[in-house]
């Protein structure tokens, strides 16, 4: 049953209640808990802000599946980060969105349990009606969705319909070779569980920082000794680097992405 489904049978029992009030008041209290357990032991560093996950490389994976992780493994993934104070998640798209349902019990559950903003990072010129009709059933105050620019005008349709577009493009980033700070204040997870700096190194060993079935994401970002930057010489020309979240919501606020 889809999480579409789900929310309507709720407003159809609890017509004046809100079925996600103790989750949210759960995961409220457990990120006060956090914060004030880290102001005390003077850990509270950079803070985490973001998360960025990889779903799914192609679209082999069964309905209710999201490449080798569960829904219910990045429920648990997206709960872990509610705690460390993520309000924003940007989802890499890789699979046809008709054949992964499971995405959008995802989308339903970072939005409706723990408040957090949503991005879609699409690959491809164009999107399935179901697709587009489930991106409506979000809430769209909270959604977006990424394009690579070769495709933007051929998304420009789904802004009439309300949904929110941003171009995910990185190059300007990407052309400087500067020490990159962006991935201290984000969590980046791959199709697999492993946690990595950020997108651009998904896959490199020498950034993985462990995987969300043997650590905790908080002890991950507190870990000094692991690589939470990117340093000035990375290989930077494979655009992995599009729609990562704090770069794309520095371009909205108009900010420099420099450090």
């Amino acid at each position: 049953m889809s999480v579409v489904k789900t929310k309507k049978r709720w407003e159809a029992i609890y017509p004046k209640e809100n079925p996600f009030k103790l989750p949210q008041a759960i995961a409220k209290g457990l990120k006060e808990c956090v914060r004030s357990r880290e102001h005390e032991q003077g850990k509270a560093g950079e803070p985490v802000k973001y998360l960025w996950i990889y779903i799914g490389d192609d679209g082999s994976a069964p309905q209710g599946e999201t490449g080798t992780m569960s829904v219910e493994d990045w429920l648990n993934v997206l709960d872990e980060s509610a705690t460390l104070g993520v309000n924003t998640v940007i989802i890499e798209v890789r699979s046809d969105l008709s054949q992964n349902q499971g995405i959008w019990r995802i989308c339903h559950w970072a939005q409706e349990t723990h408040g957090m903003s949503v991005g879609l990072h699409i690959f491809g010129d164009r999107l399935a009606e179901d697709a587009v009709s489930e991106i409506r059933q979000l809430d769209l105050e909270k959604t977006r969705v990424y394009v690579d620019r070769e495709y933007e005008d051929a998304f420009r349709y789904l802004e009439p319909l309300g949904i929110r577009l941003q171009v995910a493009d990185s190059s300007d980033h990407t052309k400087q070779q500067h020490t990159c700070h962006l991935p201290e204040s984000m969590t980046c997870v791959g199709t697999e569980g492993a946690l990595y700096t950020c997108g651009l190194v998904l896959g490199n060993e020498n950034y993985r920082l462990g995987n969300v079935f043997e650590v905790r994401l908080d002890d991950v970002m507190k870990d000094e000794s692991l690589p939470h930057i990117i340093p000035e010489g990375i290989d930077r020309d494979k655009r992995r680097c599009d729609a990562c979240p704090p770069l794309m919501e520095e371009r909205l606020q108009g900010k420099s992405h420099c450090h």
